[in-house]
Formats: C-alpha cells, structure tokens, sequence
C-alpha cells in the first residue's frame, strides 16, 4: 500500500471516529436535555397558574410542534433522524389536531386575540388559497386535523371544504368488503380502535355540515361494528383492534390510548348526531357505560395507566389527559355527573404533578409500532397538552351530553 493510500485510510478512519463521536454526544445531550427538563417537574400548586403554562406551551407548540419520536431507541437517535425513521406525518397530524381542539376551547372562552392569530398562521401552513391541502394527506388518520378545522369558532370551515373532500374520498376508498374503513392499506383484514377516534367524528360532522347522511352512517357502521368484534366479552373495554375474517380480537384489551380512542369515537359522533337519530341515545348510554368503566380503572393519585386493567404497569398522561376531559363532558349526564367530576378533578392534579416546569405535562406514553407492539417511552406528547387545556377550558353549555 502506497503513503498516499495510508494517508486515505487514516482519513477514512478520522471521520468514521467524528461521526461516532458525534453521534455519542447526539445521544448524551438528548439525554441531559430530557433529565434536566424534570428539574422541579410537578410545583405547580396554583390551578390558574398551571393552566396559563399548559396553554401558553400549547400556543408556542401550535406552528412548531414537537416530532412525536417513532422509536424508543435511546442510542443512535442521530442516525434514527438521518435515517428518516425518527418520526412519521401521519402520527404529527393528531398531535396538531389535539393542539388545536384545546386551543379552540380556549379562544372561545376568552377572545384572546393571540389565539387567533396563532390558529391562523396554522391554517395558511396547511391549505393553499384555494382551500385545498398544501400537502395532500399520507393516511386517514388526517381526518382528526380536519375535524378539528371544522370545529374552529370565527373560522369558516367552507372554506377548506376541498380539502375536506380529498380526504373524504380517501376514507371512502379505504372501505373493505364489510363496509367499514380499513387504518392502513398494508393491513385490509385488520380493523383499528384508533379510526374510531381519528376519523368517526369527522366523518359526523362533515355528515352535519354539509347534509352527508352516508358519512353519518359510516361513522354509526364504523362504531357499531367494531363493538360487535373488538369488546371484551361482557364489558366496554376495547382490544387495540380485531381481524375482519376471523372476528378475531387482537392485541390487549384495556390499552388506555386505545380506550381514548373509542371514547372520542363515542363522543365525537355522539355530539353531532341531530336529535331523533335512531344511535343518539344509544351512543349515549354507551358513554355513560364508558364512563363507569373508566373510573373503575383510575388509580388513587388520579392517573389511569397505559394498561388500564394492569395496577402494575406506569402512569400514562396522554389517557388521564384524555379522559379528564371525556369524564368533564360525561359529567353532564345526570347518571353520572357526580362521580365524573371528582374524576376529571382528580385527573387534573395528577396532571399538575406531573408538569414540567415550563408547563409541558410528561410522561406519555409514545407512539404505538404495532397491534400488541406498545411504546415503553414515556416522555412529552403534544396530544396530551391539546386535551389538558381542552379540559381546562371546557364549558358545560358548549358540548351537554
């Protein structure tokens, strides 16, 4: 070997050692980051304060919203990113979307011209002048974002009505043979608790707007069906999802990201079912008996766990966020009004102790890789800041059950 090919080689060998070492110290500094963040996590004592760091955190992350990490890799975090498996669209999607639900309550409540203009700048990065997408949507999980557009106060929803259409075709393409909506195309046998919560209440609410009786219909079938197949026998606990051919449950049942789902699938289509419906009432009970269930499970410090009918398995704040709205709006059920409210208050102190000191509640659980595959990270999550200050800021005569 030639001075000049040693010399190639020791170059080689010199950026192999930088990228290593970059790479180390990537992974060092996330971890410092992280274990800094907690320094004096849970101080907050006074209830308004704390709900003035969740929304102001809320409005910041509404144009920059944290990636929701898609690995709970702890090692190679930088080649993870290069490698583009970091994070994914569709999972950003319904954390914008539970950002912008919590940040709609409270513009509603207070008029908050910061609010708005924060909402705005939002909706000019997703849909061109002619309200169209300005990326068009990578899969139906989309359909929470869209449905939280519909639902803004002093925003006319007509007007992104194209691109509510596109995604309505999308839906509409993925139906299989049974007639219910199919989560992801690589998977037609399998039926996901998750679209009832991100595309039912789209589906509803389009229904309403603009006089799409199928669209309600899909939403009730969508519901309806899954509860025939994916229930625990003999109670309102949902399985992660169930395989079409076989009728077959698959993954845990009483996974409490999955339960949040099936609980906004209920409320959602519930809330813009119009009066007289055949589902209306039945829908209803059928909160009610969520309800129940969901207070069964709910520890004594407030918190329901990622598992919910494990007493063993950790904290999730993205489920307690989650239900203590659901159980907010629940509450005005006269059957179980009292029991839901000392529930949803007590999901909110848990809460509390577990904000960060620049008002950013952790320890949720991450983003799921598979049927029966669940995230052992635990970390901030933009989902549960979006339902902690839709909590926060609901008011009973907007959303009566």
């Amino acid at each position: 070997m030639s001075l000049s090919d040693n010399g190639l080689v020791f170059i080689f060998l010199q950026l192999v050692l930088l990228l290593a070492l970059a790479v180390f110290l990537f992974d060092l500094i996330c971890a410092f980051w992280e274990r800094q963040a907690r320094i004096r996590i849970g101080k907050f004592q006074d209830r308004d304060r704390w709900t003035r760091m969740v929304l102001s955190k809320g409005l910041r992350w509404l144009n920059a919203t944290p990636k929701v990490r898609i690995s709970d890799n702890t090692r190679w975090v930088l080649a993870d990113m290069l490698k583009g498996t970091f994070w994914r669209r569709a999972v950003q999607s319904w954390q914008e979307a539970a950002l912008l639900l919590g940040l709609n309550a409270a513009y509603r409540f207070s008029k908050d011209p910061a609010i708005y203009a924060a909402i705005a700048r939002f909706l000019n990065s997703k849909f061109n002048e002619k309200g169209g997408w300005k990326q068009s949507p990578p899969e139906v999980d989309v359909a929470m974002l869209a449905y939280a557009v519909m639902s803004l106060d002093g925003f006319d929803a007509r007007r992104y009505k194209p691109a509510f259409d596109e995604l309505l075709d999308m839906i509409f393409d993925r139906r299989g043979d049974d007639g219910t909506i199919i989560y992801r195309a690589h998977g037609p046998d399998y039926r996901f608790v998750d679209t009832l919560g991100l595309v039912c209440p789209f589906l509803a609410l389009y229904g309403r707007k603009f006089q799409r009786p199928d669209c309600v219909d899909l939403a009730v079938k969508q519901i309806t069906t899954f509860q025939e197949n994916g229930l625990l026998q003999g109670s309102r606990i949902p399985f992660h999802a169930y395989k079409v051919s076989e009728r077959l449950p698959l993954g845990i049942a009483g996974w409490g990201r999955g339960v949040a789902w099936y609980g906004l699938g209920l409320m959602g289509v519930w809330q813009h079912l119009p009066e007289g419906h055949a589902y209306k009432q039945i829908l209803e009970r059928d909160i009610v008996e969520l309800s129940k269930t969901i207070l069964s499970f709910q520890n004594p410090n407030g918190s329901w766990n990622w598992t919910l009918t494990r007493r063993e398995a950790r904290a999730d704040s993205s489920a307690t966020a989650f239900f203590a709205w659901f159980l907010r709006v629940a509450a005005q059920c006269e059957e179980t009004q009292g029991p839901c409210d000392l529930g949803s208050e007590k999901a909110v102190k848990y809460l509390m102790s577990v904000t960060r000191r620049t008002g950013e509640i952790d320890f949720s659980q991450g983003d799921t890789k598979d049927i029966g595959v669940y995230s052992q990270r635990f970390d901030i999550l933009p989902f549960t800041q979006g339902f902690a200050i839709r909590c926060a800021f609901y008011r009973s005569t907007e959303e009566e059950c």
